[in-house]
């Protein structure tokens, strides 16, 4: 027998849940009085399995005795074992409400607690305001008063993430200014051969315009198929070189096509800027006076 002080709640994830059972039956926790489902980590943490029992307090339910304030205790028979691999692991046990309601000395008739989940979290605000009707005359809270920091965070890690990429962009078109550029130097006794045999300014100016898309469209090409192969494989490039996330989690991947192709065409049209200014100085070569002294 182990004492153990938890939270019970009355299966707000009863909808999934199901499916992340390990050990033991579901129906029991749900059909049979005192029976629970704890995670695989407190079973591992409590040194208990499905058939064990576990003395469970809950200090909000107490009552007076001439000894002093007790809280409310009760005896449940572990019936199933889950695993989400998040962090309900870390805290979080179910039963049924008929036997929450006896632990907790509430009324039958009291209203019970609801979960809602939504398919996008983030339509939240739509969601409330649809059901204002229902909603003002109860209390309520969301995940942004819960997980409301985690988000902020990760939004903050977004924005820095994007500043990031877009200072590697610049780079790379720094990049492809500075090769052009070079290339305009190195080669002005090529130019202004090409200018004696009839090629005009305008079509100098098309060469090194083409030389610096192609650049462009070459490298944002290799980019997109070695981000799309990566992202499709990245759990098994983290387990390649022994990054495991807690209890075997893999990273989810969406992908966005919409978004690649801007991405994509955002990155040629700045390669394809990055060469005006090379073009126009190649065109601005003078054939006289770089072939003076050849």
């Amino acid at each position: 027998m182990f004492y153990y002080k938890a939270f019970i709640t009355t299966a707000v994830l009863c909808i999934k849940l199901p499916n992340k059972i390990v050990q033991g039956d579901w129906k029991t926790v749900l059909n049979k009085n005192y029976s629970i489902a704890i995670s695989r980590y407190l079973s591992r943490k409590l040194g208990v399995s499905v058939g064990d029992k576990l003395r469970v307090i809950m200090p909000n339910a107490s009552t007076y005795t001439p000894l002093g304030r007790v809280p409310s205790q009760r005896l449940f028979k572990v019936a199933a074992i889950y695993e989400t691999g998040s962090e309900i692991d870390m805290a979080l046990a179910f039963t049924s409400g008929a036997s929450l309601q006896r632990v907790l000395k509430l009324d039958k008739n009291t209203a019970p607690n609801l979960s809602v989940s939504l398919h996008e979290p983030f339509e939240l605000d739509e969601f409330i305001e649809a059901s204002q009707r229902i909603l003002k005359d109860y209390n309520y809270s969301d995940w942004r008063s819960t997980q409301g920091t985690l988000f902020a965070a990760v939004a903050m890690e977004k924005r820095i993430m994007s500043m990031l990429l877009a200072l590697i962009v610049l780079v790379a078109v720094f990049n492809i200014v500075s090769a052009l550029t070079m290339m305009v130097s190195e080669k002005q006794g090529e130019v202004a051969i090409l200018q004696t045999l009839g090629l005009t300014p305008s079509q100098v100016q098309k060469v090194f315009m083409v030389q610096g898309l192609y650049n462009g469209v070459i490298g944002t090409a290799i980019g997109a198929f070695l981000g799309v192969i990566f992202s499709l494989y990245i759990n098994e490039l983290l387990a390649l070189v022994g990054l495991n996330l807690l209890a075997g989690i893999e990273l989810p991947v969406k992908f966005d096509i919409l978004s690649l192709v801007i991405i994509a065409f955002a990155s040629i049209a700045m390669s394809f800027l990055a060469t005006l200014y090379p073009a126009r100085k190649a065109a601005k070569v003078k054939p006289a006076e770089v072939l003076r002294y050849e």
